[in-house]
């Protein structure tokens, strides 16, 4: 292999494609269970093992992840031979949401002389200087600084909003069953992408469930269901599959005549990497009914 040094396992998937985006896949040995794109990232070994079963329907598994919590226990856990085998100089957790993807607490048992990269995103800005501090780590500062100017700058041509007051309510919805609102960097997506979360988000905000009432009381003009970690395929499906209650729910939302978009809420909206763009392109889009807002890197 041409690895370049230093050597990094990357937990986090929006690290991830971080790397590959600035071109420094060279120096990536190994990735978690969740890291999907681009393609090429399945060639590495998986350092990382998810203890909840993603492949359950969605009520079962904020089921699971209730369970975990309460009782203390860990979420994922870490492939520790594999890891060790691979002997990185650099590895990259996160520890924004211990549900999300692998945290500090599953890589205590590694070496000291690997050197822990813990991002910890909760704003749009905390997200863009994460590509910095990923960057940074693997002795490329310049091209982090270089590429979140360029992503920087494709946000701020999205189209400016009218006044305050006439933006349109968008609702993006991060779990289908139980009903979750979103929150972290989201509300700042949709304010680029010239919409107003609804309900009020502050930025960095944690997700928290909604109901219809809270829904239906925020009159959004469109709702967005983009689900953590569900491709659109996944999410439609799941939309079929929820229970009663969240049926009856979406049946509301799309009979008071709102505009529905089902996303690939994997790659974007909820994960923290250089899709944020994309992510506000596609509100843009909505809210300006299918006129092109994409822009060049």
């Amino acid at each position: 292999l041409n690895m370049a040094k230093p050597t990094c396992v990357s937990l986090l998937s929006s690290a991830t494609e971080t790397i590959f985006a600035l071109g420094l896949e060279a120096h990536l040995v190994g990735r978690s269970h969740e890291c999907d794109y681009p393609p090429a990232v399945f060639d590495l070994p998986q350092c990382s093992i998810a203890l909840v079963d993603h492949l359950a329907p969605s009520s079962a598994i904020d089921a699971q992840v209730k369970t975990l919590s309460e009782s203390g226990a860990p979420m994922y856990t870490l492939a520790g031979n594999t890891v060790s085998g691979l002997a990185p100089d650099v590895i990259v957790v996160q520890d924004s949401c211990r549900i999300c993807a692998v945290s500090p607490g599953a890589i205590t048992c590694l070496p000291l002389s690997i050197k822990q990269v813990v991002l910890f995103p909760k704003t749009l800005p905390d997200v863009l200087a994460n590509i910095v501090e990923v960057a940074a780590s693997l002795g490329h500062e310049q091209k982090g600084v270089d590429y979140v100017a360029s992503l920087q700058m494709r946000l701020d041509r999205l189209p400016a909003p009218n006044a305050v007051g006439m933006l349109p309510g968008v609702l993006v919805l991060e779990w289908i069953d139980p009903l979750m609102s979103c929150g972290y960097w989201i509300p700042e997506i949709i304010a680029y992408g010239g919409g107003r979360c609804v309900p009020p988000i502050a930025p960095g905000a944690h997700t928290g469930y909604i109901s219809i009432s809270e829904i239906m009381a925020a009159e959004p003009q469109h709702v967005f269901i983009a689900a953590c970690g569900f491709d659109i395929l996944r999410c439609a499906q799941e939309v079929v599959k929820a229970s009663e209650a969240s049926r009856v729910a979406l049946r509301r939302i799309l009979d008071s005549g709102v505009a529905v978009w089902v996303a690939d809420g994997n790659r974007f909206f909820n994960r923290s990497g250089p899709y944020v763009v994309e992510s506000a392109v596609m509100v843009a889009q909505a809210i300006g009914g299918g006129k092109d807002y994409t822009v060049a890197d």
